[in-house]
């Protein structure tokens, strides 16, 4: 069952029928999913993760559910696209790994991660964010999520990149406090590129 905030971050791609849309850390699909009906199962969605197991998943549901616009593929994000450098995708999302914070309330054993294990995130955050940043075409949108609290993950991943990047510019950046929205703790940047 996907969260209210996991929803909003999917609509906040744009995504529209005839798009080609990147999902870059897609297991289980749901953003997709979501992407693809916005798309009315028009145009094209390539998934990837670097979970094998978890693309089975995706394909299963995309074919319950009747999409067939959505392409899976194993890849570890960090380490870029390889054979797929070249896409010029209209929506590239990075909903990327995180230390869940937003999200605890659901999943207590995330109280149970260390310190280093959080201090890690945002260099393998960056890393995805300045790898995926590649295929999205000029005119493009790049979305950034997470579903963490915690600003070292959010703004400050953001603001490195836009400081490496000056061919993005912000559009919204937004978090959705618990307390606030009564949905799970997230957090959406919207980039754009010129």
């Amino acid at each position: 069952m996907q969260d209210e905030a996991s929803q909003v971050c999917a609509y906040k791609t744009g995504a529209k029928p005839g798009d080609l849309v990147i999902d870059c850390c897609g297991a289980p699909g749901g953003k997709s999913f979501y992407m693809a009906q916005m798309m009315e199962n028009r145009g094209k969605i390539i998934c990837f993760d670097v979970h094998e197991n978890k693309l089975g998943q995706i394909e299963q549901s995309a074919k319950r559910l009747g999409i067939d616009i959505i392409e899976t593929h194993r890849r570890d994000m960090t380490q870029g696209f390889g054979e797929f450098d070249s896409f010029g995708a209209d929506v590239v999302l990075c909903d990327v790994p995180c230390s869940g914070l937003g999200v605890i309330g659901k999943k207590p054993e995330i109280k149970y991660k260390t310190f280093a294990e959080i201090s890690k995130m945002p260099e393998i955050q960056s890393k995805i964010l300045f790898c995926c940043s590649d295929c999205v075409k000029p005119g493009g949108t790049l979305v950034y999520s997470t579903c963490t609290l915690n600003k070292k993950e959010n703004e400050e991943v953001v603001y490195k990149f836009l400081g490496g990047n000056k061919n993005f510019e912000i559009e919204e950046l937004e978090t959705f406090f618990p307390f606030e929205r009564k949905t799970d703790g997230f957090f959406v940047a919207k980039m754009k590129k010129l």
